[in-house]
C-alpha cells in the first residue's frame, strides 16, 4: 500500500497490506501451531514473557499483553498474560505480532497510520485498531466466512460454524462476523440470561455497541436466549441505555 495513492487509506486496506507481509505457510502455522514457536521462526529473534494478568486496555481496544522494543534493542519481547484461555493467548500474540510487523518490515505503514489517525481518535488508537483486526483476520479468514455464509442472512448458526473451523474464541468469531453483516445488527454473546458477556457490532450500527455486563430486558428474548431457540423475536437492543433501538434477534443456545 502506497500512502501518495489517490484512494484514501482505511483500516481495511491498513490490515490487508499488513497482511500481504505473510505468505500462506506463516498464516498457516500461525493459526495451527505453537504461535510463539512459529513467530521466532519466522520473524525471531522475538522474546516471549507470559506474565499472569498482562491485561491491557487502550482505547475500545483491550488486550492481554504488550509489545515492548525497548527493554532489549537487539531482541524484541511480546508479554502476554498465561491465565486466559489458549485461543485468547493466540490472538492476543498475534495482534503483538502486528505492532512487531509495523515497526520492521511494515514500517512504511506508519504514515498512513498517523493520516487516519488524524481523522479518527489518535495514531494510537487506530494503531491497536489496526493490530485487533490484524490478528481476528489471521484466524478467521475472509475466506472462511465467505465459505460459511455465503450471500445468506446471518444467523447464529453461521457463529457456531465459523466457530468450529477456525482456532479462535468466541469473541473473535463475534467481531469477524459482524464485519461482514451488510445490514444494521450484532453478534451478542450470553453467559447467563441476565447481562451481555460480550457484543459485536455490524459497521452499519456504527458505534452504538452494547457494553459487557449491561443488563438485559428480563422479558425479552436474550434472556430466554441460553434456554430456547428463537427467531425473529423483538428485542431492544442497549436495553437501558442511550441510544437504545428496537431490532430482532435470533438465537441458539450453544451451552460451550
Amino acid at each position: 500500500m502506497e500512502a501518495g495513492r489517490a484512494r484514501s487509506p482505511t483500516l481495511e486496506l491498513i490490515v490487508n497490506a499488513l497482511l500481504a507481509h505473510l505468505t500462506d505457510d506463516i498464516r498457516a502455522d500461525l493459526r495451527s501451531e505453537d504461535p510463539a514457536t512459529a513467530i521466532e521462526l519466522y520473524f525471531g529473534p522475538i522474546g516471549f514473557q507470559p506474565l499472569r494478568g498482562a491485561r491491557v486496555a487502550r482505547g475500545q481496544c483491550a488486550t492481554d499483553g504488550y509489545y515492548d522494543s525497548q527493554i532489549d534493542p537487539n531482541r524484541p519481547w511480546i508479554i502476554y498474560a498465561d491465565d486466559v484461555h489458549e485461543t485468547r493467548v493466540r490472538f492476543t500474540i498475534l495482534h503483538e505480532l502486528g505492532h512487531h510487523l509495523l515497526v520492521t518490515v511494515a514500517a512504511d505503514l506508519l504514515d498512513v497510520i498517523d493520516v487516519l489517525g488524524a481523522a479518527s481518535g489518535g495514531a494510537i488508537h487506530t494503531e491497536e485498531a489496526i493490530c485487533h483486526r490484524f490478528a481476528g483476520k489471521l484466524l478467521v479468514p475472509d475466506s472462511l466466512l465467505t465459505e460459511t455464509i455465503a450471500n445468506d442472512r446471518v444467523k447464529p448458526e453461521h457463529v457456531v460454524a465459523v466457530h468450529e473451523k477456525a482456532a479462535a474464541s468466541w469473541e473473535a468469531v463475534a467481531v469477524r462476523v459482524a464485519e461482514v453483516m451488510p445490514m444494521a445488527g450484532a453478534v451478542v454473546l450470553l453467559r447467563d440470561g441476565e447481562t451481555v458477556a460480550f457484543c459485536a457490532s455490524s459497521p452499519r450500527l456504527g458505534s452504538a455497541w452494547w457494553p459487557r455486563d449491561s443488563r438485559l430486558d428480563s422479558n425479552g428474548p436474550l434472556a430466554r436466549g441460553l434456554r430456547l431457540r428463537q427467531t425473529a423475536r423483538p428485542e431492544q437492543y442497549r436495553f437501558g441505555l442511550g441510544y437504545a433501538r428496537a431490532m430482532f434477534c435470533d438465537t441458539l443456545p450453544v451451552h460451550a
